[in-house]
């Protein structure tokens, strides 16, 4: 073969191995399977087929392949940065912000996890929602806190590195009460939590933020167990991940209670797809619409979370009392 035909056809293939490999809806149904992106991490998402409960967002999306009468396949993704990365680059932290479909999608389907749906994320994913969130105060069971003023005299844990901690905040500064933030850290192995430096004074009537740094690693659920050893008297969580790590855990309900939510404000956790497969994802926002509605979802619902779809959102849109 001619040196220079060969040259030109591996660089076909080079570009064309390049583009973007999202498969359609006919694709999809003619294949006979469905490759979902998802992380091994918690109840929430996916912690394995050997547990009674896999995870939610694993049996929603089992649940589509069903519909749709295909295999589902399941690719493990590492880290959540894995889901807006471009040719190494992290989409939503780039400067300046690039629109382009990221990566994961020339490896899957669709993105099955407890993805917050922004405005920024939109301008890279196609998201579908599946479930109302929003972030809600828990703490000490014997507390009777109902509302901010309820918060003084008290200890909120939280740490640095999360958005939850400018929540508390804005939300201290938006009902005028008055905080002191001490940084603490937590020994991973006794649980023991430590100021770090001098402890500021706290009056009777501030509430105390004690703030884990961003740079400290922490194992999961420290804030959970600081509350439970007393450390503690609050936290802050996401509503969704709250309630099914609530029901799983013998010791959280035994120990802690739901509060109210930090704000009005109820925003949705979705799936994603890609803007390349337009039928995909025109039939997986159906389904997603009737889905919600029906028994299947009300009873998954229950089994995860220990309550009722309607009562869960009944919660989230509580009113301060």
């Amino acid at each position: 073969m001619n040196r220079k035909i060969l040259w030109v056809i591996i660089i076909f293939l080079l570009i064309f191995s390049s583009i973007a490999l999202a498969r359609d809806l006919n694709e999809i149904l003619k294949s006979g399977y469905i490759t979902f992106g998802i992380r091994k991490v918690s109840i929430t998402i996916y912690q394995g087929e050997d547990h009674p409960n896999p995870g939610f967002c694993y049996e929603v999306a089992k649940s589509f392949a069903q519909e749709l009468g295909v295999e589902p396949k399941f690719h493990i993704v590492s880290k959540f940065s894995d889901y807006w990365k471009k040719d190494g680059i992290f989409l939503l932290k780039a400067t300046p912000f690039q629109v382009k479909t990221p990566d994961i999608f020339d490896k899957v389907d669709i993105v099955s996890d407890i993805i917050t749906l922004t405005a920024q994320r939109q301008k890279l994913v196609n998201m579908v929602p599946f479930i109302e969130n929003t972030e809600i105060f828990f703490g000490r069971r014997d507390l009777n806190v109902r509302k901010y003023e309820d918060l003084k005299g008290l200890r909120i844990i939280t740490y640095e590195g999360m958005s939850f901690y400018n929540l508390i905040k804005e939300g201290l500064k938006r009902k005028g009460i008055p905080y002191v933030i001490n940084y603490v850290d937590i020994n991973n192995e006794t649980g023991e939590l430590n100021y770090i430096g001098e402890k500021k004074a706290v009056n009777s009537d501030e509430v105390e933020l004690l703030v884990v740094p961003a740079n400290k690693v922490i194992r999961k659920f420290a804030a959970y167990y600081q509350i439970l050893l007393g450390h503690a008297d609050v936290s802050i969580q996401d509503s969704f991940s709250f309630f099914l790590h609530y029901y799983e855990n013998s010791c959280f309900r035994d120990g802690l209670k739901p509060f109210f939510p930090s704000g009005k404000k109820v925003g949705y956790l979705s799936f994603c797809t890609s803007y390349k497969t337009p039928k995909l994802n025109e039939r997986l926002k159906g389904f997603m619409e009737n889905f919600v509605k029906s028994k299947e979802f009300d009873s998954l619902v229950g089994r995860y979370m220990g309550i009722s779809y309607k009562e869960y959102k009944e919660l989230l849109y509580m009113e301060e009392k």
